[in-house]
């Protein structure tokens, strides 16, 4: 695998391992100060590490836990810029109640390489599905 398209992946890779902590410091800092996060299906875009953070709070709120399974990306990288596309499936559990959520999508990335490395400039979530479930005591 080309170095470029490995530092991509680890970007990609750190977001997904991030993400389920709730410390949303070291997930902004794979973004540029300008990037995006879009979920269109739901009509929603967050411009700035600011609104990015506020936007990551607030649709966590509900989870007692989450957990982000990536798929690994196709990649494609010019000169500084990288695009990338990869498969997503987000699983948690919905605070005090029985029952797990799951999303299941596609990320379309933008990446541009920084003085710090590779970052987001956009990315875009689009959604394939969301499946709801009662979790089994004990299971």
């Amino acid at each position: 695998m080309p170095e470029d398209d490995y530092q991509v992946q680890r970007v990609i890779t750190a977001y997904s391992l991030l993400t389920g902590r709730g410390d949303w410091d070291p997930v902004l800092a794979l973004f540029t100060e300008d990037g995006v996060w879009e979920i269109p299906h739901l009509g929603l875009r967050f411009a700035g590490h600011d609104a990015i953070r506020a936007a990551l709070a607030q649709l966590s709120a509900d989870l007692e836990w989450v957990l982000q399974h990536n798929a690994p990306a196709l990649i494609e990288v010019n000169g500084d810029t990288a695009t990338a596309r990869s498969g997503i499936r987000e699983v948690g559990k919905l605070k005090g109640r029985d029952e797990s959520v799951e999303y299941c999508g596609i990320y379309a990335d933008t990446l541009v390489r920084t003085s710090d490395g590779w970052k987001f400039a956009r990315r875009v979530f689009e959604a394939v599905g969301t499946i709801k479930a009662a979790l089994v005591p004990g299971g």
